[in-house]
């Protein structure tokens, strides 16, 4: 086992399963907090009587995408990743894919009845006033993308302007606006976070990792005498030795090396399923399901043990967290908005569209957890959505429940996401710091406490929406 305590990293319990039929020593499993993911509280389109919906503060990462850059991963493979044309994604590096469309606008019409028969919005027409409001990142196709292809489905034949930003900058609600204080205490924090020595040897979270990163190893080939020399290695090395490092740039830090590039190329195979691939388009015909499953838990230790580090959480997700808070006070009488930080238009059913990181920040930051089967703990499949509801109970007293949504990864593969609102596609999650509640409802005095005391104001800029 890793030196460092696994209740720092609650996420992805280790799954052993072989592949290419190539046998390897199983992974430690992690123990779950009993009232985090290991007791999910599925949810249905009907909460139980007395509780009635106000609003819905979601957000929501795209949808399916081909490899922000195929080159650069197809450097550690032997076999070669799909292509971009028809036989293969259908869609340059990085945006949304046919297909991820397809997925998306399914999911809102879904999202359409689910919150309907909540009360917030109408079930069928346009949006009327205050009913909706979208907002995506800017930066990006397959977020623009996602949010065309979410409204179509919530809104099925309605015209909108815009829903994202259109001023020729980084939207800061997506993107840090400030840069770390100081980066290099900001390093020490992250090897504190992993386990890893105050010089930067990582062996334990390779250990740990050990048995994942051989099966990597088992569907790569990898290392060309190129890659290897770029990694200062000999020829001959494998992907498992890839050195990992952190480093500073621009203000902000990134994740090197096997764990690092491991995480991403995981995803990449998730989204080959996702998109509904198979044979020799998934994971070089080396893969099936159970295997994408498996190699996934990469993916999440990776954002476990990097990106939810507190001081990085914090940089990127302080923005993202103070809009949502807003957007959740807006329908609570007697609360103060923080006017001067901005706040989206009040509207019943409030979604932003970003990323996995955005997710895995707003995460970190108040430690929320989820678990679904098919997917690892704290896994953020396309599309999936983490939120905040707003409810009121028989005695008129408001309540906050955090709540994460998803379609399964069994239909988004056969393109038929489902419409069953039984787990395990929508769960309610703890929020750790509020009173313990069967229906992880929390107070309002609590949820406002626990976010503000997890937002650093000197990360947040005011948002325009513009």
């Amino acid at each position: 086992m890793p030196m460092f305590s696994p209740i720092k990293w609650i996420g992805a319990p280790m799954i052993a399963c072989a592949i290419v039929a190539t046998a390897s020593a199983q992974v430690p499993t992690t123990s779950l907090p009993s009232n985090l993911v290991a007791r999910p509280l599925p949810l249905t389109a009907s909460d139980p009587m007395g509780l009635k919906m106000v609003k819905a503060v979601l957000l929501m990462r795209h949808g399916v995408r081909p490899p922000t850059s195929t080159s650069k991963f197809q450097a550690y493979a032997a076999g070669t990743f799909p292509s971009n044309g028809a036989a293969g994604w259908n869609a340059p590096d990085g945006n949304l894919t046919p297909e991820g469309a397809v997925l998306v606008q399914a999911f809102g019409s879904i999202e359409r009845s689910l919150y309907a028969a909540k009360g917030i919005i109408s079930a069928s027409g346009c949006p009327r006033q205050n009913e909706a409001f979208v907002w995506a990142d800017n930066a990006d196709e397959r977020t623009q993308a996602t949010a065309t292809a979410l409204l179509a489905g919530l809104y099925n034949g309605c015209s909108f302007s815009h829903y994202y930003s259109t001023s020729a900058g980084a939207d800061p609600l997506f993107s840090a606006p400030a840069s770390l204080a100081n980066p290099a205490s900001a390093i020490q924090a992250v090897y504190a976070h992993m386990g890893a020595t105050s010089s930067g040897n990582f062996s334990a979270v390779q250990t740990y990792a050990a048995s994942l990163l051989g099966q990597m190893q088992n569907v790569l080939g990898c290392c060309s005498a190129s890659t290897c020399a770029s990694n200062g290695l000999s020829a001959g090395c494998t992907f498992p030795q890839l050195p990992m490092t952190v480093t500073s740039s621009s203000g902000s830090l990134s994740l090197a090396g096997a764990l690092g590039t491991g995480s991403s190329i995981a995803q990449v195979f998730e989204l080959e399923y996702e998109n509904g691939f198979a044979g020799s388009n998934l994971g070089f015909g080396l893969m099936a399901e159970q295997n994408v499953q498996q190699l996934e838990q990469l993916y999440t230790l990776k954002y476990d043990l990097f990106d939810r580090t507190p001081v990085l959480a914090q940089q990127n997700g302080s923005m993202i967290a103070q809009q949502m808070l807003n957007a959740v006070l807006q329908a609570i009488p007697g609360q103060t908005v923080a006017t001067a930080a901005g706040a989206p238009p009040n509207a019943k059913l409030t979604v932003f569209v970003g990323h996995d990181s955005t997710q895995a920040a707003l995460g970190g930051m108040l430690n929320l957890h989820w678990s679904f089967p098919a997917f690892p703990a704290d896994d953020m499949p396309a599309g999936g959505t983490l939120g905040f509801e707003v409810l009121t109970d028989a005695a008129g007293t408001y309540h906050v429940r955090p709540i994460y949504l998803v379609m399964t990864l069994d239909a988004m593969h056969a393109g038929e996401p489902t419409v069953n609102y039984k787990a395990p596609t929508y769960q309610a999650v703890q929020l750790p710091g509020c009173s313990q509640d069967s229906m992880r409802l929390c107070t309002v005095s609590d949820f406002v406490t626990l976010m503000q005391s997890a937002i650093v104001s000197a990360d947040t800029v005011p948002e325009t929406y513009q």
